[in-house]
């Protein structure tokens, strides 16, 4: 049974069985179990850091041949991430999910207002220092909700 709560125009989802699931051994699990089950799709990922990492490696540098324009595109958009993550995209994930993370996909349940039946994007981490996580979050943009949750912060 999933519980919505919304926040100034976003909604969350939480589990029912949250607390219980907090107490399971698998770090992993808990993560998921605070997106709630209205979640239809979603993506855990236990180690963040590693995962961008492999990722990085995987994508590599951009090719040689590419046209300059399509290279000063790509710059530019790297460099607009970097200014909206507060620094590099490796500090970001050890800053803000170094714990563990999970994604998932949700339908607004909100009836009342424009956005009932949109898409939804969950966000549950687990950072190594919350406070410093949340405050690297507060910059974020005003639609972007975060809260948190014991040792998780949710956003949507």
């Amino acid at each position: 049974m999933a519980i919505s709560r919304r926040l100034g125009g976003a909604a969350l989802a939480f589990a029912a069985g949250f607390a219980s699931a907090a107490r399971a051994q698998d770090p992993a699990a808990v993560i998921r179990a605070a997106l709630g089950t209205d979640a239809i799709a979603v993506v855990v990922v236990p180690d963040p850091p590693a995962a961008r990492a492999a990722l990085t490696a995987a994508i590599g540098s951009l090719p040689d041949d590419l046209p300059a324009e399509v290279r000063a595109f790509a710059g530019l958009g790297l460099l607009a991430l970097r200014r909206a993550l507060g620094g590099s995209l490796a500090e970001f994930v050890q800053t803000v999910a170094a714990g563990g993370a999970a994604f998932g996909l949700a339908v607004d349940p909100v009836d009342a207002d424009e956005t009932a039946g949109a898409p939804l994007l969950l966000l549950a981490v687990r950072p190594g220092d919350p406070d410093a996580a949340y405050e690297r979050l507060a910059h974020l943009p005003a639609h972007v909700r975060c809260e948190r949750a014991g040792e998780l912060l949710l956003l949507s």
